[in-house]
């Protein structure tokens, strides 16, 4: 499972508990909430008809702060990994008019190898070592309306809530390191087909924004709540069947915990 996808789920809970019984409404859910703890385990089967083809296991441990995230897998096809970056979530809601705003802030670190990297502006001396170092900060801001539910067959009343995203903005900034070797290449150039020798960026930005995104809402399940704390409980399973492009059967499940504190 991607780290994007585990964001995502991470995000997306389906159950709010904490240490007290009670009901929920858009009073006591007024304000601004920061996720301060979590442990969630996604694992990712996959088959062939009857037979097991691997699966995999991520799973993520949250302070507030950072994820660490750890990876491991049944295939040699999927090297085992580690990380710990940077994630904070802060959930707002505004019961002047039923609204939320989720913003998720995280920061990723990846070095790669950088074959067609130069050291001067007219690309004749090449760094035969070269690598970047890339610093990605994503901020995502997804606002929508929620709705308290009523009671239905054995569930009770005001134990539910249905959140609707409506717009989602992302920004998206890099910042880039350039190595040979050991050395920092404080000029990096590389070759670029019809445009000839060109200076590298040592960052950028992207901002990309979606109107009406959510067709269906998420139906939250209010367990317990307090005024100060909700911890979200997540148990989550979806199977995506065989078709004629793909003979696998992938199922993914989704379990674990995570803690909201209120400001």
């Amino acid at each position: 499972m991607t780290k994007r996808l585990i964001i995502a789920t991470l995000v997306s809970a389906v159950a709010l508990t904490s240490c007290n019984k009670g009901t929920i409404s858009s009073k006591r859910l007024d304000g601004t909430w920061d996720l301060t703890s979590g442990d969630v385990k996604t694992i990712d089967d996959v088959k062939n008809g009857a037979t097991a083809v691997y699966t995999n296991t991520t799973i993520s441990k949250l302070d507030g702060k950072t994820n660490a995230e750890s990876f491991s897998s049944t295939s040699t096809l999927f090297p085992a990994s580690s990380s710990n970056d940077a994630y904070t979530v802060k959930l707002t809601f505004a019961k002047s008019d039923d609204s939320y705003t989720k913003v998720t802030v995280s920061t990723t670190k990846e070095t790669s190898d950088l074959n067609n990297l130069f050291t001067n502006s007219t690309c004749t001396s090449h760094a035969s070592n070269g690598t970047v170092t890339t610093t990605s900060t994503s901020t995502e801001t997804v606002k929508g309306v929620f709705t308290v539910l009523g009671s239905t067959g054995d569930i009770g009343k005001n134990t539910r809530f249905l959140m609707e995203d409506k717009s989602s903005t992302t920004v998206s900034s890099n910042a880039y390191v350039y190595m040979d070797g050991s050395a920092v290449v404080t000029t990096p150039y590389e070759v670029v087909t019809g445009q000839g020798c060109v200076a590298l960026v040592s960052a950028d930005t992207k901002t990309e924004t979606v109107d009406n995104i959510s067709s269906v809402g998420d139906i939250v399940t209010v367990k317990e709540s307090t005024k100060s704390e909700m911890t979200v409980e997540i148990n989550t399973k979806t199977t995506n069947l065989p078709s004629s492009n793909n003979p696998y059967t992938s199922t993914t499940t989704t379990t674990g915990t995570i803690t909201y504190t209120k400001e």
